[in-house]
């Protein structure tokens, strides 16, 4: 799945008339992921939980794979980093310092790496 289709707010009406999220699968019906949202706001919001189950692997590790991606997609949007040419050894930086402690370290990290490059 493409980044794009993935932040797309799409609810998919179900049979009994209730909404589901396309981006998390909540059934509230109610849109709760703004686009404006910065990255450690949507990190707080739990945007980037992985909730598939840890028993099936594969299921998890692509559920998880994604849900990297989108992460490093939003940085790099929130940044405008989404055109350097070393933006994947940016985050791969950023990923290796941070990544033990949380995205929102993973975050740090990426900002003060910014930092570096635009001085």
């Amino acid at each position: 799945m493409k980044h794009d289709e993935f932040i797309q707010h799409r609810f998919e009406a179900s049979m009994t008339e209730s909404a589901r999220c396309g981006i998390c699968g909540n059934e509230n019906g109610e849109p709760h992921h703004d686009e404006s949202m910065a990255v450690r706001d949507r990190i707080a919001a739990g945007r980037y939980e992985n909730k598939v189950s840890v028993q099936d692997r594969a299921a998890y590790r692509t559920e998880e794979g994604r849900i990297i991606d989108s992460f490093k997609a939003d940085l790099e949007k929130e940044h405008g980093t989404s055109a350097y040419q070393k933006r994947d050894e940016l985050f791969g930086v950023a990923w290796e310092k941070g990544h033990s402690s949380g995205l929102e370290e993973v975050a740090n990290v990426y900002e003060d790496l910014i930092r570096i490059i635009v001085l």
